[in-house]
């Protein structure tokens, strides 16, 4: 298994590359995970993160963001609720 990249706390025991920023982090990702509501997330300068990604889309598997404004650039996938392109 491939090592996959975190931004957080490390959890033990999972082999995981913890990274320093959320430019780290989402650099080339495919399919970034958000699955916290740390306010850094809803402040994030989401046009310039996305231009990182390999594949610029998130899933909010909170729906932290829903309410946050995100550029059209980046795709938001929202569990439970309809994708907005």
């Amino acid at each position: 298994m491939r090592p996959f990249n975190v931004y957080g706390p490390g959890q033990p025991g999972v082999d995981a590359v913890l990274a320093a920023s959320l430019p780290e982090v989402l650099a080339g990702a495919d399919l970034p995970v958000l699955g916290t509501g740390w306010p850094e997330f809803r402040e994030a300068n989401w046009a310039d993160l996305s231009a990182l990604m390999r594949t610029p889309a998130l899933l909010d598997a909170r729906n932290y963001l829903r309410d946050t404004p995100l550029p059209s650039s980046l795709r938001y996938c929202p569990v439970g609720r309809a994708v907005l392109a």
